[in-house]
Formats: structure tokens, sequence, C-alpha cells
């Protein structure tokens, strides 16, 4: 039977209050699914009319047999991605619940079966703790100071120390939190750093660079970059270069896709809906980040 997602919400409220040993009523609903009285009336009477609840008029709520099996449906889908989502993923517990709520409604009684083994499989033989620290360290790397970079690298900014004389030259130079750096270059002993940030090209003192903490970003040269989509983080070259990927629209935060890139090769990429050469001493400059990792 076809359930509308917003009535399954019904059915696994009933359920839960349900379970708590109380009668169900309306307001009760109500206050469980942020809705006024008169949209959950309305909502029963649909349910009603799939033979799923029992509501007679200022009466309480019950649940037929078929209602039942309905909610214990909808709540065996929910425990379900929570368990991938908060067990396996270790997605934060609140964000979690509220993925796993909105997805329950779509998911197909097939995707959730092989869900269900694919988690049974991952259990018996993959070390989720290697799993969980890859994920982590992807998604949610420890902050390290900016002077540990090396060239080539991509970060963002998540915290400014030091004293205030020395936030206050790094707020003039626009290092800010959540602000994003290309590392330039940086001399063998990390002094001077050369960064960009949003196209500026400035210079560190070592002392400056270990005062900003930042999280490091996924950032290749587009030759390098795994087809897919990919967003422009950074441009390598002189004016001529900068002209030429000015009328290909590439500047940063222009969002493509990578068709097929070869290394020493020309990129294959759709860009703009059309799908185009892009020649490896041109492209070679442009650094670009896995969409899916932008923030």
């Amino acid at each position: 039977m076809q359930i509308h997602p917003n009535l399954e919400n019904y059915l696994r409220a009933i359920w839960e209050i349900l379970q708590k040993g109380h009668v169900v009523r309306v307001k009760d609903l109500a206050k469980a699914l942020g809705l006024k009285n008169g949209t959950i009336v309305s909502g029963l009477r649909t349910l009603g009319q799939k033979g799923l609840v029992i509501h007679e008029h200022y009466g309480h709520v019950e649940l037929t047999a078929q209602g039942t099996l309905a909610a214990l449906e909808v709540m065996h889908r929910h425990e379900v991605l929570h368990e991938f989502l908060a067990g396996l993923l270790h997605l934060a517990p609140a964000l979690a619940e509220e993925d796993a709520c909105s997805l329950e409604h779509y998911i197909s009684g097939e995707g959730l079966h092989r869900l269900i083994h694919f988690i049974e499989y991952l259990r018996a033989n993959v070390d989720l703790d290697k799993v969980q620290a890859f994920l982590r360290d992807k998604v949610s790397p420890a902050p390290v100071p900016l002077s540990s970079l090396g060239a080539g690298e991509f970060a963002a900014v998540a915290q400014v120390g030091g004293d205030k004389g020395l936030q206050r030259r790094l707020l003039d130079l626009g290092v800010v939190t959540g602000a994003e750096i290309f590392v330039e270059a940086a001399a063998p002993m990390g002094d001077p750093m050369e960064i960009v940030r949003s196209g500026v090209h400035l210079t560190l003192r070592k002392k400056e660079a270990q005062a900003v903490q930042v999280t490091r970003r996924e950032v290749h040269a587009l030759p390098d970059a795994a087809p897919g989509l990919v967003h422009v983080v950074y441009l390598k070259g002189d004016r001529a270069f900068l002209k030429d990927v000015e009328k290909l629209r590439l500047m940063p935060g222009q969002v493509f896709e990578v068709l097929a890139s070869e290394r020493g090769s020309a990129v294959h990429v759709r860009l703009g809906g059309a799908s185009t050469m892009l020649s490896h001493d041109l492209a070679r400059r442009i650094f670009v980040q896995p969409y899916h990792d932008k923030a």
C-alpha cells in the first residue's frame, strides 16, 4: 500500500505513544508532529479510509492490525537506516536521526533488504574502526597549524590564535575563520610561506602561520582528478592563462564534470552542458576539489 511520507509519520508517532502505555489523542499527535489539530484530523481521516486507524469523532486513535504492521515497517526502516548512519558511518546522533527520518520514506523494500545484508557483511568482514577513522579524516579532519602544510595543499581556516596584535594583522590580511587558503610555496624550514586567499597572494612568517589552525581539504591538479563532479578552488598561472580560463568560465567556484583524464594527456570535461577537451598544459594549472567535499 502506498502511504504518503507525512502519513507514515503519523503511524510512527501513534506507535511511539502507544509504546509508552498512553492512549493516543489528536492533541498528542499534534504536539508530536508539530501540526495543528485540524491537520491531524484530516490525516487520520485519510488513514482511516485506508483501513490503518480507527478514530471516532473526539475519540482516541487506535491502529488496526494492518495499521500496526505498517507502523512496524516504518519503524524497522528507520532503525536500519539509523544504525547505518550512526553506528557505521558515525554520523552525529541528531543528524543521523534527522537523515533517517527523511530517508525512511523513500527507500524501496529491495534497497532496505540489501542494506541490511550490507551491514551484516561489514560487521563480519571489515575493520569498522579503520573505516570510521578514514571517514573522520576525510570528512572531519582534525585542525593542524597552517605552518605544517606543504606547497600545493588546500585548507580552510578553523581558528586564528596568537596575541591580539598578530590576530589583528591576520584579520587585515583576510585570514579569518572559514577563509580558504591555497599554499603556493613554503620555504624548506617553513619560513616564509606563500599563500593565496581569494586570488590574493600573501606572505606569512612561520610564527604567523603557526597561529592559524586549518583543516585540510582534498585538492588535485585537474589532470589528477577522478571522473565526476569537481569545483575549481585555485588557478595558477599568468594573466594570459587567466584570460584563457575566464573565456571557458573556469573561475574559482565553478562546478563542472571530469569525464576522463590521463596523466600527460588532454582532459575530457563537460562544461556548461558541452563536452570539451582541455590541454594538459592548461589543465595542470587548474586545481579542483571533489564536489561532494565542497563545504
